[in-house]
């Protein structure tokens, strides 16, 4: 078995292409999606974990994945983590569907999800991500996936007890990953959580972020004005 994982994406370069994911999404049936496994971006660190219920203990390679995409016909290149520790990744092209994060992981956890990551973000600011950093962000995602144990009504995220456990020949890695877990109820949100599914091989994890309120309301004032303009030019091709 295979178990692979991803570094973090240049999200906020993104931003634009991310918003018109989400109004594309929202407007159109989920699609098929080809994916195929063709490397770890940064490298991957060794990770050996156990999960009590379905029981599975597995010494797998961790990190942000590379993806080659065929959407439609469009080709381009995903970075995603694995959310799933029971299938395996495929090198052949399989189709996945988009799914929203909510659906998938429910939305105490897709908000859990969404704070590991701006927690990263505010950490790692804009240096290179290596290859350490992102087997800690794949092991504190299947945490959160899989974890049951909870304290006083919220998740408890701790690699070394619980239901799921993790750690890494890495030096430091665990320990990493561990931080960002401990500082999840303090952190914001910034991301939209969504998840690649496939019924044979592993599920992904997808982010989008979400832009401030102001940036969004720039956006949206920017899309009223070209629909003005639009409805202008229609009146006057009516008109004639």
């Amino acid at each position: 078995m295979q178990n692979t994982a991803f570094s973090r994406t240049p999200w906020a370069n993104s931003l634009l292409g991310a918003l018109a994911l989400g109004w594309l999404a929202a407007s159109n049936p989920a699609n098929a999606t080809a994916l195929t496994f063709e490397n770890f971006a940064q490298g991957s660190q060794t990770v050996s974990f156990t999960n009590t219920k379905p029981g599975l203990s597995e010494t797998v390679n961790a990190g942000e994945m590379l993806f080659g995409m065929n959407d439609g016909g469009v080709t381009s290149t995903l970075r995603a983590y694995c959310v799933d520790i029971f299938q395996e990744a495929s090198s052949k092209a399989q189709n996945y569907t988009l799914v929203n994060g909510i659906t998938h992981f429910g939305a105490e956890k897709a908000a859990d999800l969404g704070r590991l990551f701006t927690e990263f973000d505010v950490w790692n600011g804009k240096t290179n991500i290596t290859a350490q950093e992102t087997g800690a962000l794949q092991m504190a995602v299947w945490e959160i996936v899989n974890e049951t144990a909870k304290s006083q009504g919220a998740y408890k995220f701790d690699l070394s007890s619980g239901s799921f456990q993790a750690s890494s020949t890495g030096k430091g890695t665990t320990a990493l990953a561990q931080s960002w877990l401990d500082g999840l109820g303090t952190a914001n949100n910034w991301y939209q959580v969504s998840a690649y599914e496939n019924a044979t091989y592993q599920d992904y994890l997808a982010l989008n972020k979400v832009p401030e309120p102001g940036s969004l309301s720039l956006v949206l004032g920017a899309l009223g004005s070209l629909g003005l303009v639009a409805r202008r030019r229609k009146a006057k091709a009516v008109k004639g």
